[in-house]
């Protein structure tokens, strides 16, 4: 067996549970819930048309008869299922409107009932169309209509649903289609819902048609906004609109009513959407539009006598909460959020005992021009470090998408950062250059870190900036839905597509970038290496304890406060005792100092020029601790918002963007659609 098609039913609503699976930069995969149906039981009103292969065993079992053709009991010639099934009277006959239905379907409990998808080029159609109106902004007019075909005149009505035969109730307006909900309690007028996009579209295959005579006040002005947005908009060609209107008019898709004429007789009625009149094709073509968004469906009834395809009556539509208990996101990335703050919390502690440090002992200020290095490599650590870049880096390759909502709907759009948003996320990137200068500091041994060391890093930052400037990470989905199940009538578990907001490629790209800042600060060194001698060390290894210190702070003695607090090393004077804790090491020294002056000091001379050199550096380095907590608090601010879920996509929330995929993607599903498109294209879009 190649294929199995699941009958059209009412008894009872299939579980069905649809999922997508986002991409980030990362390449992983993470799904979230689009669709989630639990089972509830329908009025089970479509056992008229069949009852399945469980009514036949049970009453089989009842009847003790058999189901082997040829043997005496077999239950064809023993069981009257029409009657077991109370579609005939007493007598074991049929009233009214079960006779009619017996005469121009066939018989009861034997009638197939399947869905009908909406043909190729009628789904081309409306994508041509909907293309075309993404661009229109147009006034939300709305009203309802009640619809009879014009042929349809002195009559009585008894139901336009199948499923509906029994305790008819006569009527002089046309009675809606069958639905899923249908329990044929009360009657109920066919209404269709008019409004300016529906009725655009139904002007396409039904031009320069009268129809508001006797309807709603509003359908005048509903048309007329409709035909202006079609002298204004480049829509689908004639040859377009043609094809559909042929596949449509093959399939014969209509209405029927069980009705009577002046006379008493009954009648089986049936009418196409599509006629050779204007006014009602109009009205036919809206229920087509409604059947291609989802709001109404069309099933074949494929009876012993005869077959009709009919459109059901519009169904309200299904809320699917995107919040609660077994609803939520995964958000393992608020974890690395949360690092963060505490690397900023260790980062701004260490700044406050420095510049005490300095302020109260008057150390070299200079030094505080390596501060994010030391701080970051002392205090923070190297892994930390490391998560601190790569989260930026993670945003960096992350497609900046934001639901925006217009005049005519909402849409993704993917809008570029602003230049201070780039510059702090690009900066906060170069901290895995740290650790990496870091690691490699022993290997390459470098001359002068003071210069090549700052020039590496720049270096990457700006490369990084024009990365980020200049080449945008373009978000992707592709709809593919694949479904499985263990009992298809029962539970079905599908998998609709993949959305890629993160580019793997661009995390590599960045991480390549960080390696070739490593080459550059080699071949700074190395020019150093050829032009000049290497300087002596001007650092007491024994005090610092750390290779990146000793590498990088200059000009420092053993009572250099501000350089040993760079170096992870607090100091501090309590009771004629100078006490230095090692936090590296968590070591404790203390030793006496004494208040009196060494009878061998003097004064060093210092010109004026290098003064104010001092001056201008102790100001810069000031500054650049300044803009660093700066930039590290609003870094933490806007990771929160990026780093809020494993998508790391900024602003995804379950009443906002989940809510527009989940609605788009079910219409484009719904639609069979298979395709590759960026999600900010203007077809990716949700009217109002």
């Amino acid at each position: 067996m190649k294929s199995f098609v699941l009958q059209w039913q009412n008894t009872q609503q299939t579980v069905l549970t649809e999922t997508l699976d986002v991409t980030n930069a990362f390449a992983m995969k993470h799904s979230f819930t689009i669709k989630s149906l639990d089972r509830y039981p329908g009025p089970g009103t479509s056992v008229n048309l069949f009852w399945g292969p469980l009514n036949d065993v049970y009453m089989i079992a009842i009847a003790n008869c058999s189901l082997v053709r040829g043997t005496r009991n077999y239950f064809s010639g023993l069981i009257d299922l029409e009657y077991l099934n109370g579609n005939g009277d007493a007598s074991r006959g049929f009233a009214q409107p079960s006779a009619t239905f017996r005469n121009g379907i066939g018989p009861f409990v034997s009638v197939d009932a399947f869905v009908v998808g909406v043909p190729p080029s009628l789904v081309r159609l409306y994508r041509t169309f909907q293309a075309a109106w993404n661009t229109w902004s147009s006034m939300d007019l709305r009203a309802d209509i009640e619809l009879r075909p014009p042929k349809w005149k002195n009559l009585t009505f008894y139901g336009g649903s199948l499923l509906c035969t029994q305790n008819a109730m006569a009527t002089a307006f046309v009675q809606r289609p069958f639905s899923f909900d249908d329990f044929c309690s009360t009657p109920a007028p066919f209404i269709v819902k008019m409004h300016v996009k529906a009725s655009a579209f139904g002007s396409l295959l039904a031009p320069n048609t009268d129809v508001c005579a006797g309807s709603a006040p509003k359908c005048g002005a509903i048309i007329a906004a409709a035909q202006y947005a079609l002298e204004h908009i480049d829509f689908p060609t004639q040859k377009m609109i043609d094809a559909a209107s042929s596949d449509v008019q093959a399939l014969n898709i209509g209405i029927m009513q069980f009705a009577t004429d002046s006379r008493g007789a009954w009648q089986l009625l049936q009418y196409p959407l599509l006629t050779e009149e204007p006014s009602w094709t109009f009205f036919g073509s809206i229920l087509l539009f409604d059947w291609i968004e989802g709001v109404r469906e069309v099933v074949s009834f494929e009876g012993d006598a005869a077959t009709l395809v009919l459109i059901s009556d519009a169904y309200d539509p299904v809320h699917y909460p995107t919040s609660g208990v077994d609803r939520t996101l995964d958000y393992a990335t608020m974890h690395v959020w949360h690092l963060l703050v505490a690397c900023n919390f260790a980062f701004m502690v260490a700044a406050a005992i420095t510049c005490r440090a300095v302020v109260v002992d008057n150390g070299a200020s200079h030094n505080f021009l390596f501060f994010n290095r030391l701080i970051g490599s002392v205090w923070i650590g190297r892994p930390f470090c490391f998560v601190r870049g790569l989260s930026a880096m993670a945003i960096l390759s992350t497609a900046p998408l934001t639901l925006m909502r217009e005049s005519t709907g909402s849409r993704l759009a993917s809008i570029p950062r602003p230049l201070w948003m780039s510059i702090l996320f690009t900066g906060e990137a170069t901290w895995i250059v740290y650790v990496l200068q870091d690691v490699c500091l022993i290997i390459m041994s470098p001359v002068h870190p003071q210069v090549s060391l700052p020039v590496g890093s720049l270096t990457a930052w700006l490369l990084f900036l024009v990365i980020e400037r200049c080449t945008t990470v373009a978000p992707e989905g592709s709809l593919d839905r694949r479904c499985t199940s263990q009992d298809m009538d029962a539970m079905v578990q599908c998998t609709s597509g993949e959305l890629s907001i993160g580019s793997p490629h661009r995390v590599a790209l960045l991480l390549a970038v960080a390696l070739v800042s490593l080459l550059v600060q080699g071949s700074v060194d190395g020019c150093y290496r050829r032009c000049q001698k290497p300087a002596p060390a001007t650092y007491r290894e024994a005090h610092y304890l750390s290779g990146l210190s000793g590498a990088l702070l200059s000009n420092s003695h053993e009572e250099d406060t501000a350089a040993l607090c760079l170096s992870g090393v607090v100091t501090w004077t309590f009771r004629g005792q100078r006490h230095r804790f090692d936090i590296k090491t968590w070591t404790l020294l203390r030793h006496k100092v004494s208040a009196n002056q060494s009878p061998s000091a003097a004064l060093v001379p210092v010109s004026t020029t290098r003064r104010s050199i001092d001056q201008l550096l102790a100001i810069g380095a000031f500054l650049y601790i300044v803009t660093s907590i700066t930039a590290s608090v609003s870094y933490v601010n806007m990771s929160r918002v990026n780093l809020a879920n494993d998508f790391n996509w900024a602003g995804f929330n379950s009443t906002g963007t989940h809510v527009f995929l989940a609605t788009w993607l079910h219409l484009q599903l719904a639609l069979n659609a298979t395709l590759v498109t960026s999600l900010v294209a203007l077809a990716v879009n949700l009217p109002q």
